[in-house]
């Protein structure tokens, strides 16, 4: 699903990367102010798709590529269609990867609608309105189905922060992450928030608070302490297909800003998946 927009990226001693992203690592650049978590779910099923269609590898480093315009509008635009939403919360993208078969973990500190967060201008105006569909789909996964014949992949739902050590130990392990973030946390690689980021921030008024996902698909570093290693992350507001690291405090405090409620999604790929997800959106 890729296009030939693609690079090498060297990996540093040490480096740990996901087992479902050894092989070809897939950019997905978000085409609206709204869908960085979209364009995520699509770069997790364009992974899955390399992961079992027999990319080669690449032992000097790792390939990143960008999907091509033509196959990525089709892909974002049949995702939104099914997530059937703009306001997206992190319940909607753990169940948009349930109707596409993909196994995944929901961790949150507050798995519905949070409450709290009404008095951010981020939150203010969609709090009440995404409260039932937010509730409803988490019942959903629950149980596996939503009252019709339809059934969904199984998703774990853990109402717990999630510390960076677990984290790390996750990706190390072989699973991707997609995380939320303060976006204003995390600069594009020249140093300024991209156009999506900007009206983001600009939604979130005074407190500034932009909320983007971002795919966290690598690790490096032997330490002991987080603090001196890096996180790297696909993230759907870069233009072009990059690997981009980012040091592990700067990559936390982006993902325990308040308004994110420590929200990751753990997900690791499987062949069963492939075949489903293909079924879904053919």
């Amino acid at each position: 699903m890729a296009s030939d927009s693609s690079r090498e990226v060297p990996l540093s001693p040490g480096c740990a990367v996901s087992a479902a992203a050894r092989q070809l690592v897939v950019h997905v650049r978000q085409r609206r102010s709204w869908d960085c978590g979209i364009a995520c779910v699509a770069m997790v099923v364009s992974m899955l798709e390399c992961e079992y269609c027999g990319a080669p590898e690449h032992a000097a480093g790792l390939t990143v590529a960008a999907m091509s315009d033509d196959k990525a509008a089709p892909l974002l635009g049949e995702l939104a269609r099914l997530v059937a939403t703009t306001s997206t919360w992190t319940a909607d993208l753990a169940f948009l990867l349930s109707v596409l078969g993909v196994p995944c973990t929901l961790r949150s500190t507050h798995l519905g609608v949070d409450e709290g967060l009404e008095d951010m201008p981020f939150y203010r105006d969609h709090v009440g309105a995404d409260r039932a569909r937010v509730h409803g789909r988490l019942s959903a996964m629950r149980s596996g189905t939503d009252g019709t014949t339809e059934r969904f992949s199984p998703v774990e739902l853990i109402e717990s922060a999630t510390d960076l050590v677990v984290l790390r130990d996750a990706v190390r392990s072989g699973w991707l992450a997609v995380v939320l973030t303060d976006g204003r946390k995390l600069v594009t690689a020249d140093g300024v928030l991209g156009a999506a980021l900007m009206w983001a921030q600009q939604r979130g008024g005074d407190d500034g608070f932009a909320g983007h996902y971002v795919v966290v698909v690598a690790w490096s570093g032997r330490e002991s302490s987080t603090a001196c290693e890096r996180v790297g992350i696909l993230d759907p507001v870069d233009t072009a297909a990059s690997l981009r690291w980012v040091s592990a405090p700067r990559f936390d405090a982006a993902r325990l800003a308040r308004g994110t409620d420590s929200d990751v999604i753990l997900i690791q790929l499987r062949p069963a998946s492939a075949a489903w997800v293909g079924r879904k959106l053919a």
